[in-house]
């Protein structure tokens, strides 16, 4: 009789277990949770998060133990280069990817910079500059922080070197005048706190000048810019932080505006990031943009220049 008991329980259990595992498999299940557990770990590796800011513990330490770093790579390929004038982004349809996985997006404008290898020349055009960065560290400070910025770009992207040639005096302000140019002007309030512009051209890049809001406001709040940011931070918008952003675009990578892609370099809504220095450093999403416009890199090589 206890046999029997047994023998009943044991089929009921594995009927349940059959019947669970039939509707978990039907409905993917299984590949979302490994998904979500790959790509939790994945937004922590590349974006070098804490835990607390990107989700439990438990998935990180977990997916460190079970899923290695190449592996996840190919979780969800992104689309291959190319793309016309209305761009290329991300992971191609059908994939699905959490929303965690914010960093993986991009968006291509179609042109380039011509030449292997390129160097590309650029000046500062120091005709305006905010003199409270002027009397605090002078010309060295601005030129370190723009120097660094394409550094971080030159670090992804093979075959391209930002050369700094001199000053100029209103190069940043002439599209036409065949300087790439880096410099300062007035914008309205509540404008964006940089602009890049370029000549236009089909294919090739040919002149293109970055200019940064001179006395960045909103109707109601006044900041100003800093190198680095100081402790206490109170107000300051760093001029790294939005060079870098602004870089993206001599490159030809694109604004994003999706809410999971907050944490890219190259998300468009910098006006947020006030004392935050977050887009100094390329997420994954920025760099498979710059891979798919120069590089031939694999993934796996751009994700463990951050081990």
């Amino acid at each position: 009789m206890a046999k029997q008991i047994k023998k009943r329980r044991r089929i009921i259990i594995y009927t349940i277990l059959i019947v669970f595992i039939s509707v978990f498999s039907f409905t993917g299940l299984p590949i979302k949770i490994v998904q979500a557990v790959m790509c939790e770990h994945f937004n922590l590796v590349v974006n070098d998060q804490s835990p607390a800011e990107s989700g439990p513990n438990w998935i990180n330490k977990l997916a460190r133990i079970i899923f290695p770093l190449p592996a996840m790579a190919n979780i969800c390929p992104p689309r291959s280069g190319g793309g016309g004038g209305g761009g290329s982004s991300g992971p191609p349809p059908g994939c699905v990817i959490p929303a965690s996985v914010q960093c993986q997006d991009y968006k291509l404008s179609g042109q380039r910079w011509s030449g292997n290898p390129v160097v590309v020349g650029y000046y500062f055009d120091n005709s305006v500059v905010p003199s409270y960065l002027n009397n605090a560290q002078g010309l060295a400070g601005i030129f370190k922080a723009i120097d660094d910025a394409f550094a971080e770009w030159e670090k992804y992207t093979p075959g391209i070197d930002f050369v700094r040639k001199g000053v100029c005096n209103g190069c940043a302000h002439n599209i036409n005048d065949g300087k790439n140019g880096i410099g300062f002007t007035e914008f309205p309030p509540n404008d964006a706190l940089g602009k890049t512009y370029r000549r236009p051209s089909i294919g090739n890049l040919q002149d293109v000048d970055t200019l940064l809001d001179l006395d960045p406001s909103t109707a109601s709040l006044q900041f100003d810019w800093t190198i680095g940011l100081p402790n206490p931070c109170v107000q300051l918008y760093d001029v790294q932080n939005v060079l870098t952003h602004e870089f993206g675009h001599w490159l030809r990578l694109l604004d994003l505006y999706k809410n999971y892609d907050k944490k890219l370099t190259m998300y468009g809504d910098l006006s947020t990031d006030i004392c935050l220095t977050l887009r100094r450093d390329l997420a994954a999403g920025d760099k498979l943009g710059i891979k798919a416009i120069y590089g031939n890199k694999t993934i796996d090589e751009f994700l463990l220049i951050d081990l």
